[in-house]
């Protein structure tokens, strides 16, 4: 199966250091890696496991439209069967570039971006903005297959949040 696996960026974080754990076992997949926005810390870690990389490189906080150009190209040449992302702004990618090419896309829930506390703890401003990406996320989610959570707590308001079973 060719996977083609999407985060934002490699910079060392717990997502991009699960990923390069993860991908290097799993048995019987053709992986592509592909990184949407500058930050390569962990590229030649990656690339010294043996899962290629491709960066796009984007430049702009979100770029959706040139992203989803971009990963649709990429999921072309490898010939995808799924894409699999993890971070929002990859989450919100796959799943158009998905919808555009009929790739199954897969979503990590990796951490708890929704959590009622969180509102309490911003300004308007970013309440306002946080609320507008919620918004967002919910109503593009039904554009993927799947969604994986890394713990039943994160599965649990993450799925309360965005509205998906």
């Amino acid at each position: 199966m060719r996977v083609l696996f999407l985060i934002d960026t490699l910079e060392v974080g717990g997502a991009e250091r699960s990923l390069l754990d993860i991908i290097p076992r799993l048995r019987g997949v053709d992986p592509l890696l592909c990184q949407l926005y500058p930050g390569g810390a962990l590229r030649q870690a990656y690339e010294r496991a043996g899962i290629p990389v491709v960066a796009l490189d984007l430049r702009g906080r979100y770029a959706i439209a040139r992203a989803v150009a971009g990963v649709r190209r990429v999921a072309r040449g490898h010939r995808a069967d799924l894409i699999h992302s993890t971070l929002l702004r990859a989450d919100l990618v796959a799943r158009a570039a998905g919808a555009l090419e009929r790739i199954p896309a897969v979503n990590s829930f990796v951490n708890d971006s929704y959590s009622p506390r969180l509102d309490g703890e911003r300004g308007r401003l970013l309440r306002a903005k946080y609320r507008a990406v919620r918004l967002l996320d919910r109503l593009t989610a039904p554009l993927a297959a799947a969604f994986v959570a890394n713990s039943a707590a994160t599965k649990a308001a993450n799925c309360s949040a965005l509205g998906v079973p």
